[in-house]
Parts: structure tokens; C-alpha cells; sequence
């Protein structure tokens, strides 16, 4: 298999995307997402479950921030899923999470980071915009008083 130097996971080239390649865990599970014989394997205290990528749904808008999606079954009953496996977010954010199908109910949900982000800081919070500080400007009106301050206008008539 050739790698896209610039783009090896192939999230921006339209192309399959195996974002959940490595190792992931969290508290009580760890599991090793490999790539064999061109298939998704996910293996767990000697378990293996097979993983096929879930087709987007084009009633909703593709978007780059949007989560990868794959089914995971048994490989004997890969049309049995027992799992839907995402994985959500970029960098120390990024975290994969296993639950199950919506067909099949239940409401537990495993979340697991990169092995290799354990132990690291949470990322950085972006700064928030800045609110008006004491300075010789005053801060920038809205239509309608904003916030209850100030008058909002007439009520017509």
C-alpha cells in the first residue's frame, strides 16, 4: 500500500481513511487498530473484531470536522455489528469512542485517547474573545440593547 507523504491517513484527499490506526485506551480497556491484508482488524485481550468503514449519510453536509465512522463485528457475522467506533477530534484532542449500534440499544459508551497522548496536559483552551476592558473607546453597540443596557430603539407605531 503507497502512502500520501503529505496526507498518510488520507483525511483531506477524499480517499479511505484509517484514522483509527494505532493503539487507544482509557482507564479499563486498550485496544490496537491494524491494517491486514487491506483489512481494519481491532484487537482486544486476544479478541479481534473486524472494522468496515460506515458510508456517510448524504442527507448531511460533509464537513472535515465530521466524525470517521466504522462498524465493528465479528469477522464471522461481519454484517452483525457489535460496535460503532469513531473517532472525533485532531491531535492531543483526538479520541475514539466504541458503542453500540443503534439497532441494538444500550446507552454505554468507552472513550479512548491515542496511547502515545497518555500523560500529556489537556490541550490548551482557545483564548475567548476578549470583553471590553477599561480603555478610552467605547465597546461596540448592537441593534436592540444587546445585553439590557442602553435604549433598544423605539417600538413603532
Amino acid at each position: 500500500m503507497d502512502l500520501d507523504e503529505e496526507d498518510p491517513f488520507y483525511l483531506f484527499t477524499g480517499g479511505r481513511s484509517d484514522a483509527c490506526l494505532g493503539e487507544w485506551r482509557n482507564e479499563r480497556l486498550q485496544v490496537l487498530i491494524r491494517l491486514q491484508a487491506g483489512v481494519l482488524i481491532l484487537e482486544s485481550a486476544k479478541k479481534e473484531l473486524v472494522l468496515r468503514p460506515v458510508p456517510p449519510d448524504p442527507s448531511v453536509p460533509a464537513s472535515p470536522a465530521a466524525p470517521h465512522e466504522w462498524s465493528v463485528a465479528d469477522a464471522g457475522t461481519p454484517d452483525t455489528p457489535v460496535y460503532l467506533c469513531r473517532v472525533l477530534g485532531y491531535g492531543r484532542d483526538t479520541r475514539l469512542t466504541l458503542e453500540p449500534p443503534r439497532h441494538k440499544g444500550g446507552n454505554f459508551k468507552a472513550v479512548l485517547r491515542r496511547v502515545e497522548h497518555m500523560g500529556l496536559p489537556e490541550a490548551p483552551v482557545p483564548p475567548k474573545m476578549l470583553a471590553a476592558g477599561p480603555s478610552s473607546d467605547p465597546p461596540p453597540r448592537t441593534e436592540g440593547g444587546g445585553n439590557g443596557g442602553g435604549g433598544g430603539g423605539g417600538g413603532g407605531g
